[in-house]
């Protein structure tokens, strides 16, 4: 599955979300921010849903990957629709 992971810039997290749930990236900014997110990923990873992308970014992370495991305020972008899981983008919570 191709897929993209966007981690927060700590220099532009003035608001100090990273590692944030979803209601509290809300509460504190009123939306998530794109501009304040880098690329650390760009590849394919070995699964079906997002379940799996989660693991293997987890527990066996691609060498091209450049940020810390998957983690919550994190957001992954599905490129392609696979069976079980649609293009859009993810905010892990």
């Amino acid at each position: 599955m191709k897929v993209k992971v966007y981690q927060i810039n700590e220099d532009l997290d003035f608001r100090k979300n990273k590692f944030q749930s979803y209601d509290a990236f809300l509460k504190s900014a009123g939306h998530v921010d794109p501009s304040i997110y880098k690329t650390v990923f760009d590849g394919d990873v070995e699964g079906n849903d997002l379940e799996d992308v989660f693991n293997v970014l987890n527990t066996d992370l691609p060498p091209a990957f450049q940020g810390h495991s998957l983690s919550v305020s994190d957001v992954v972008e599905v490129c392609d629709d696979t069976s079980k899981v649609n293009k859009g983008f993810w905010f892990c919570d």
